[in-house]
């Protein structure tokens, strides 16, 4: 039976493997290539569909040959059954033996690496090898040691004696006749299987719902199997097709089911083929035309034969469209500095259908190697040194790192627009160019450039052109060098009457004064750029902003101190910008001058009366700041935008970037609520545990606590090492004793959640539910009981809405019915699971506490959790997955009056079918209670106040009466 195909990474296969190891005694590791399907060729899972036509019903192998294979970004994708013989030589084992595939109860395990490894053709490196290196070591470990020596790794050349050089040239031995795998490869497996050795202990088998949903199903077959066991069969003698119409079938499979042939070229994740022809990926300043080009595993590419061929056949369509008289727009989007390459996709993504759509401008998203925080983040501990030391100590030790990474970013801007690429490098780099980049290649950028130059000729005979630009952050570099090169291209063309870089809007720009002066103040002040916006913080907001939460200043501050040597100033520092302004003559003041008509205009988001022009209270928030976005927008058409086509907030895939962004702590003080009561929030968010990390909960909690000041909440924050068991409990007992009649209250934790067996027997799930504090080593966790301890004191007519994005949060406030326990009930899910000292902890506090009173749900308490108590609560790319889909629509929800249920509702919408978290409204809680109060200070606030908020009250207590006779 074949198997799902999905994509694990190494600790998942771990986990697999030692949940459901096989049946079959592995004698040895067969590592094959796919040769026919190179590095550039790979499409993810529509070339593993193409490989299981190919080998199971073309070829008859009734499956994919290989039990594993791992594709050039390090992802590890199951395939054959484990429990089956591989098809991996059909060549005899020896004179009158079976083949080397063995049979079902012992044989290899197959492993197919994809790329042509022939005369380094592609390379094993980076996280492929990585992979490959610890997928052989649990393998090697699993098999255990036999007549002592690990089993052994052969090569397919090995094996099969002549005809074959699989796994490739570069991987085996070329100097004999053996073909065995290069000596160090091996030595690298068994010195890892070493290490796996000396510091493995045993795995115990888990209940199911305690591993991964997308690991249930394979460990569930795996099990049954192992239950049953196999008939000891024979393999037949088959192995992978190496033939030329095996490599030419393989490649267009995979091509059709990609969907390449309807404009999907360019995406390794088919979530982004929609983005072939507007995104231009580039790597070290060149295109990225692989999706692994010197190590870097790449999710869109883009090559120069597609620029040529197919990439603007989306431009011309849409410039076909526009009616005779109209000029063509075109945007040049470059992203900032905290972008790392699949954020920039993901940003795209969700903006190329409003330009184009919603406001008729054609959109090029140019994706660059800039992920400078995610780089530093990676680095973080080097930061956290000097944390509460003051941000000159982290300005002291990250700033040699910090240097590193913002020069290489700076090089990477300049390369792309390079005519000589070659030549460049070796300028900036001072070394030399890597070999496998022919002299007199140009950067990326410039081949973009010149293909597009080459289309734009023939509109410019039809209609204007105007090119509009826009660069946040360090992209304001990039255009430094980008722009120019447009301006000579035009000159170059003589296009000056029909083409036109009509706009220039620079987000918090992060270059240099002397930079920007050098290659675009003089054109700006020419007007060769028509006119230019710049949008950035006054020096007030830039004191408030943080990096990661630990620098205690905006970027341009860090990118000012710690990254610029012999710095002049940064163009978008507010007190270096007006200074510049305020000296007649400079190159800035030409620019910059004070007046409306000024070739170029300065916006400060400063609360001043500019609010409509710019709001960010972020470096990194600019490019998604409605106020400044519909100010560009309007700007380009040249007109204001209609109310359907204004800008809205969007929430990122990847919310690294939005932790960096986020408010500062400080509390502002409370505001009354219209309805006489006061709106004071607690959020709270732990990533510091001392095992098991987190990296998104901070991050999380500033999102909500951002989303309730909007609505008029006081937000008092804790965050990890502040989030002691102690603290903790002090915090809420806080909130509770200072609450008074009227009052709304929300409490908001992002964290890991627990659980342990329910010895009280009280538990309709079997289990007890607990929130996970910092220092659950030496104090033990928060119990659903002890919350409601905490809470109970809250007064009657007083709201209290909890959001709870943890595991097994859907009872962790312990409000939920007071059942026995549920007949043949599970185990519930343990993130973090509880060991003996843990029990412990909660022995003693379970001593403590009141026996469980079998109560309801208080009346205007609401619980909304994040996943329910058999589920995981996911966190991906450092931010929580109900935290991302729920914070964009308080704001809605608030505005509209949404219920409870209406808002858990959206937010399930908002996950895809059959998602592996699903969140709830704790049984119990009245679902068509308000959500959140009506934003402060609107008539929806006042319409609902006083004593329309008692009878509503009064309503509630009277149906949950009804609801308690009727039980």
């Amino acid at each position: 039976m074949a198997t799902t195909l999905h994509c694990l990474d190494i600790t998942d296969f771990a986990l697999l493997l030692h949940q459901a190891p096989p049946r079959r005694r592995i004698s040895s590791v067969h590592l094959h290539h796919t040769g026919m399907l190179s590095q550039a060729q790979w499409r993810g899972e529509a070339s593993l569909l193409a490989l299981r036509q190919l080998h199971g019903v073309e070829r008859g192998q009734g499956d994919m040959a290989q039990h594993l294979t791992i594709d050039p970004a390090g992802g590890i994708w199951p395939g054959r059954d484990w429990e089956l013989p591989p098809a991996s030589c059909a060549a005899p084992a020896a004179e009158g033996a079976p083949s080397w595939n063995g049979d079902t109860h012992e044989g290899p395990f197959m492993i197919v690496l994809v790329g042509n490894f022939d005369d380094r053709k592609d390379k094993l490196v980076g996280a492929q090898e990585q992979a490959l290196i610890d997928v052989v070591a649990l393998l090697l470990h699993q098999a255990g040691r036999t007549s002592g020596a690990w089993i052994p790794v052969l090569s397919h050349a090995q094996m099969h004696g002549s005809g074959t050089y699989c796994p490739g040239t570069s991987l085996t031995v070329q100097n004999d006749k053996s073909n065995r795998l290069e000596q160090e490869l091996l030595q690298k497996f068994t010195r890892r299987a070493e290490k796996l050795a000396a510091t493995a202990s045993p795995a115990l088998p888990l209940p199911l719902h305690q591993l991964p949903p997308s690991l249930r199903a394979a460990v569930a077959a795996g099990r049954e199997r192992a239950a049953h066991g196999v008939p000891r069969t024979p393999a037949p003698a088959l192995e992978i097709p190496e033939d030329h119409a095996a490599r030419v079938t393989t490649a267009e499979l995979a091509r059709n089911l990609a969907g390449l042939a309807s404009g999907g070229r360019g995406a390794i994740d088919p979530r982004y083929a929609p983005l072939f022809g507007h995104v231009v990926n580039t790597a070290r300043g060149l295109l990225l035309e692989s999706p692994v080009q010197d190590g870097k595993a790449g999710s869109f590419f883009t090559s120069q034969d597609e620029l040529e061929h197919g990439f603007f056949n989306k431009l011309d369509q849409f410039e076909r469209r526009l009616a005779p008289e109209a000029p063509l727009r075109i945007l040049i989007h470059l992203h900032g500095g905290l972008v790392a390459e699949r954020d920039s996709l993901d940003y795209a993504l969700a903006h190329q259908p409003w330009w184009q759509q919603a406001l008729g401008v054609f959109p090029f998203f140019m994706t660059w190697e800039s992920g400078f925080l995610e780089s530093l983040l990676r680095n973080k501990r080097e930061l956290e040194t000097g944390r509460g030391l003051g941000d000159w100590l982290i300005e002291k030790t990250a700033g040699p790192l910090a240097r590193l990474l913002w020069d290489r970013m700076k090089i990477n801007a300049e390369l792309c627009s390079a005519a000589d690429w070659h030549a460049r490098f070796r300028q900036l780099e001072d070394a030399a160019p890597p070999a496998r980049v022919p002299r007199g290649v140009a950067g990326g950028a410039r081949l973009f450039a010149l293909a597009l130059f080459e289309r734009l000729g023939e509109y410019a005979q039809r209609r204007k052109v105007q090119l509009h630009a826009l660069g946040h952050s360090a992209g304001s570099i990039y255009h430094c060098h980008f722009l120019p090169l447009l301006l000579d291209l035009i000159r170059q063309r003589n296009l000056k009457d029909e083409v036109s870089i009509e706009s220039l809007h620079l987000l918090a720009p992060a270059v240099r004064l002397d930079t920007f002066e050098d290659h675009l103040a003089g054109p700006i002040a020419k007007r060769e750029i028509r006119q230019t916006w710049l949008y950035t913080m006054d020096d007030r907001r830039e004191r408030d902003d943080s990096v990661a939460g630990i620098y205690r200043k905006s970027l341009l501050y860090f990118v000012d101190e710690a990254c610029e040597r012999n710095n002049p100033g940064i163009l978008g520092m507010a007190s270096y910008l007006e200074k510049e302004r305020a000296q007649a003559g400079s190159p800035i003041a030409r620019a910059f001058p004070p007046g409306a008509a000024a070739p170029g205009q300065v916006d400060f988001s400063d609360g001043g009366r500019r609010l409509h022009v710019t709001e960010s209270r972020t470096h990194g928030g600019f490019d998604n700041d409605p106020a400044t976005m519909n100010s560009v927008a309007a700007r380009i058409l040249g007109q204001a935008l209609p109310g359907q086509s204004e800008y809205r907030r969007w929430i990122p895939a990847d919310d690294k970037k939005r932790a960096a962004q986020e408010l500062s702590d400080a509390a502002p003080p409370a505001r009354a609520a219209a309805a006489g009561g006061r709106r004071i929030a607690l959020c709270v968010g732990i990533d510091a545990y001392p095992t098991a990390p987190l990296s998104g909960c901070v991050g999380d909690s500033r999102s909500w606590g951002q989303a309730l000041q909007a609505l008029g909440f006081a937000v008092r924050y804790l965050h990890d090492a502040e989030a002691t068991r102690a603290n903790l409990a002090a915090r809420i007992a806080e909130l509770v004793r200072e609450a008074r009649s009227g009052d709304w209250l929300v409490l908001q934790i992002a964290s890991h959640g627990t659980v342990f067996d329910d010895v009280s027997g009280d538990e309709a799930s079997g289990s007890d539910q607990a929130v996970v504090p910092v220092d659950f080593r030496d104090n033990g966790c928060l119990l659903d009981d002890e919350l409601q301890q905490l809470l109970r004191p809250l007064p009657a007519d007083a709201r209290l809405t909890l959001f709870f994005d943890l595991c097994h949060s859907l009872s962790a406030s312990r409000f939920a019915p007071a059942l026995g326990r549920a007949a043949g009930a599970d185990e519930r899910v343990r993130l973090l699971p509880a060991d003996a000292q843990m029990y412990a902890a909660r022995a003693r506090q379970r001593a403590a506490l009141p026996p469980r009173s079998r109560v309801n749900t208080p009346v205007g308490w609401l619980h909304l959790a994040a996943c329910q108590d058999s589920e995981y609560a996911y966190e991906t790319n450092a931010s929580g997955d109900f935290t991302r889909c729920a914070v964009p629509l308080l704001a809605r929800a608030a505005a509209e009056g949404w219920s409870a249920a209406a808002f858990v509702a959206a937010v399930q919408r908002t996950f895809p079918p059959g998602s592996r978290q699903n969140p709830g409204l704790m049984p119990g809680c009245n679902p068509h209670q308000r959500l959140l109060p009506a934003p402060a200070g609107t008539a929806a606030a006042q319409d609902r106040g006083g004593e329309l908020a008692r009878i509503a009250q009064l309503l509630e207590q009277a149906a949950s009466g009804l609801r308690a006779l009727q039980g």
